[in-house]
């Protein structure tokens, strides 16, 4: 059965499209959800480990994370924004640990859907690697 994502409103739900739409277009919210895996995760989880390897790439839907980098707190992520994109980016090791602050929803990527999410968005992967390069030379 052959059938396509052309609209974010037939595979997401109404409150992920509502908090993504501010830092997502249409396109890029159908992408996002073709490439991604929604996930629930609790409050207190690692999103990322600073030092260790980029194994993913995380859409912040709801809830906050805490960026923590040599022990201080940085930086807190909330909806809409990406963590772990400067590993996957780099191929370098996790800049920062990043932990939930309460219970959210994220939108995993794994580092070749990543790719191919960036790929399928110029407009996205500007934004992101702007961002990360912001970040970087911030540290």
């Amino acid at each position: 059965m052959f059938w396509s994502k052309n609209t974010p409103h037939k595979f997401m739900p109404k409150r992920v499209i509502d908090a993504l739409k501010a830092n997502f277009n249409e396109h890029e919210l159908v992408q996002l959800s073709r490439f991604g895996t929604p996930i629930q995760v609790d409050a207190g989880t690692n999103l990322t480990i600073e030092g260790t390897l980029g194994q993913q790439a995380l859409v912040m839907v709801d809830g906050t994370a805490s960026v923590i980098r040599h022990g201080e707190k940085i930086a807190t992520i909330k909806a809409g924004e990406v963590i772990g994109e400067i590993a996957l980016l780099t191929g370098e090791p996790r800049t920062a640990t990043v932990v939930a602050d309460t219970d959210a929803t994220v939108y995993a990527l794994s580092p070749r859907d990543f790719t191919s999410l960036l790929a399928h968005c110029p407009r996205l992967e500007k934004q992101i690697a702007s961002g990360a390069v912001r970040r970087i030379t911030a540290a």
